[in-house]
């Protein structure tokens, strides 16, 4: 049968069902009719439902459900939005919100959430708090380590996010003009490194060549020579930006890994 088809009869039966639960005016029997929904994966009928709603039953409540839609297709930051209209958080859901807080790398207003004491459990509290230990990078990798295990994709990142912050962009370009790929090396891209050294020494033995065997008027010279110092500026370029680029990515890695961890220590906030 047509995938649209079937879409279309999927869509056609939510409308009929949802005139009928909402006929009833009943939270439960809407929540049943939420879920049945969920197992559809009709996501989208599922916030149209809801925020066609929200006046008609408990308020929070359907922002919850309509927040937790959101987090079901990953869209984190109509999450965060969702959340901060919630009145009155359930116990349970104010970590769901720190995790969309994450995932959306807004550590700032994580920060602010841990100092007040009336919103979280002591463990909770000790996870969030790790978890910004480990955005702020003040910590040792021992303690790290302590926390979250040896070997754990947060400690990896961690140390090589360490590793990097330490790292000049600008050390990396003045290593790139003593010797080409040398700043590409510096921190720690061999794989770049290796070639950038090898394709300039070819360009400047060309151009070397060329000269020794005809002088200036040689096309080979200015050819090689152009293509040398086209390359070597670029490299010099490229060391500086590709280190400021490496650190950003490392610092996402460790976040995606932040929020890995957060995903596996509170699996009913993802669902």
């Amino acid at each position: 049968m047509n995938l649209n088809l079937i879409r279309l009869n999927s869509t056609i039966l939510f409308f009929v069902c949802s005139y009928l639960v909402n006929a009833q005016n009943n939270w439960d029997h809407q929540r049943k009719f939420l879920h049945h929904l969920d197992s559809l994966k009709l996501h989208n009928e599922k916030i149209f439902w809801l925020k066609s709603n929200l006046n008609n039953f408990p308020t929070d409540s359907v922002i919850i459900a309509l927040a937790k839609t959101f987090i079901s297709v990953q869209n984190y930051g109509e999450a965060l939005i969702q959340y901060e209209k919630i009145q009155t958080f359930p116990a349970k859901e104010m970590v769901c919100y720190a995790g969309v807080l994450i995932a959306t790398k807004k550590f700032e207003k994580l920060d602010s959430l841990v100092k007040s004491p009336a919103y979280f459990n002591k463990e909770e509290k000790k996870w969030l708090y790790n978890y910004l230990e480990v955005k702020r990078g003040k910590q040792t990798e021992k303690f790290i380590d302590s926390v979250f295990g040896p070997g754990s994709g947060i400690g990896i990142y961690y140390k090589r996010y360490k590793k990097a912050q330490h790292k000049s962009p600008v050390l990396a370009a003045v290593f790139s003009i003593l010797i080409p790929g040398l700043g590409k090396a510096y921190y720690g891209k061999w794989g770049d490194a290796v070639p950038a050294f090898f394709i300039s020494a070819v360009f400047a033995a060309q151009a070397t060549e060329s000269f020794l065997k005809s002088g200036s008027h040689n096309p080979g010279f200015w050819i090689f020579s152009g293509l040398y110092s086209l390359f070597y500026l670029g490299n010099i370029t490229g060391s500086y930006l590709g280190l400021k680029k490496y650190k950003k990515e490392l610092q996402h890695q460790l976040y995606d890994e932040i929020l890995q961890h957060h995903m596996a220590a509170y699996p009913y906030c993802w669902k």
